[in-house]
């Protein structure tokens, strides 16, 4: 009897240490995700962030769209920006999305395009992006990734110029902490599924060679 005990208390002791080594092993952000509030987690239909942006379109293969984040549920727009002025010179939140187009379809005067990319969003303790840069909204500390589809739509006005409409879908892969405010957050959840919509105005550019620009500014609303 006494050796059934003691056998028993050492399969006991045997797995909850075998436990406490699993959890050991677990990655350190996983264990303490938990405790990091969780920005740009609206409800369903609400929105999850706001932006602003530039589309550059060199040829009719590729496209990259960067710019900043304007609002994030759960914080004040104020603090997406380290001064009153608000511009990407100043945003806090920047992003960039290389994007491989597959689609050009055409029923004048519409030009509608299709696209899909990996969605970037970088924390910029010390703001300096400038749109005459693509690649300086591509600093700082990558905070979240998501897989995105874009779908855009160019109402042409004239041979350079158009009104222009976007919708997509971002589905958000990875979550990171980063600093804002003083305080430490996470940047969506992963998983975060969102109906991305802009609005603005496409311009195209013939010399030296066939350009096309969008600049627009819309939403992402949570779906999922």
């Amino acid at each position: 009897m006494h050796r059934s005990r003691r056998t028993t208390w050492l399969t006991i002791l045997a797995a909850a240490t075998g436990a406490v080594a699993a959890l050991a092993t677990l990655p350190a952000f996983a264990a303490g995700s938990k405790a990091v509030p969780a920005l740009g987690t609206a409800r369903v239909g609400e929105p999850a962030f706001e932006f602003i942006g530039r589309d550059d379109q060199p040829d009719l293969n590729h496209a990259v769209f960067y710019g900043y984040v304007t609002h994030l549920a759960g914080v004040p727009d104020a603090a997406l920006f380290s001064s009153a002025s608000r511009s990407e010179a100043t945003a806090r939140i920047t992003f960039r999305v290389d994007l491989l187009l597959d689609a050009h379809l055409v029923l004048q005067p519409l030009f509608v395009t299709t696209g899909t990319g990996t969605l970037t969003f970088y924390s910029r303790p010390t703001p300096a992006a400038t749109f005459g840069n693509p690649g300086s909204f591509a600093r700082g500390t990558a905070i979240a990734t998501a897989s995105a589809r874009f779908r855009d739509i160019v109402n042409a006005q004239s041979e350079s110029q158009g009104i222009e409409g976007s919708v997509g879908t971002v589905i958000q892969r990875t979550a990171g902490a980063f600093q804002l405010a003083g305080k430490r957050y996470q940047f969506g959840r992963a998983g975060l599924r969102m109906r991305v919509s802009a609005a603005g105005e496409g311009m195209r550019q013939t010399s030296p060679t066939v350009t096309r620009t969008i600049i627009a500014s819309g939403d992402a609303v949570v779906i999922g």
